[in-house]
């Protein structure tokens, strides 16, 4: 039986795409540069966080209940320094993370309280665009790089 693979993170234009259907998935996942467009329904503050986002911009955290990867915020920072420091307990991580945090942040752009929640593939994202434009860019260098690599 075979079973198709989606691959996922880190992939917001066309090279992931491709590096992701060289490796043999079949399909692809993307969700920080969608959080970045028009349509998303993500806060201005939160979309424009994305990209402003460098590839060190963000932290994975959580790691006992749900990873979870955001941008480095005054928030995260408590987080972080009670996961590192104090040996965050299971029920502290969730305690602190059932507080709507990521409706603050993503939604309300709060950035003291909430979590920006974004992967890695945010230092890709450089503006701010219709979900269709995103669409046609990956498709267009995905097909760039496809077209490059069957000549070969």
């Amino acid at each position: 039986m075979k079973i198709p693979v989606i691959a996922a993170g880190g992939i917001a234009d066309g090279r992931g795409m491709a590096a992701a259907f060289a490796l043999g998935a079949a399909g692809v996942q993307v969700g920080t540069r969608f959080a970045a467009t028009v349509e998303s329904s993500g806060h201005e503050f939160y979309k424009q966080k994305i990209v402003e986002a460098n590839d060190g911009a963000t932290v994975l955290t959580y790691r006992n209940i749900v990873p979870l990867r955001a941008m480095k915020s005054p928030f995260m920072a408590q987080v972080q320094k009670e996961e590192n420091e104090k040996g965050m307990t299971r029920e502290r991580m969730m305690e602190l993370h059932a507080r709507g945090r990521e409706r603050k942040g993503i939604f309300e752009g709060n950035w003291e309280e909430g979590e920006l929640e974004m992967g890695q593939s945010s230092g890709l994202v450089r503006d701010i665009v219709p979900a269709g434009e995103v669409v046609r860019r990956m498709m267009e260098e995905f097909e760039e790089i496809r077209n490059r690599i069957t000549k070969i």
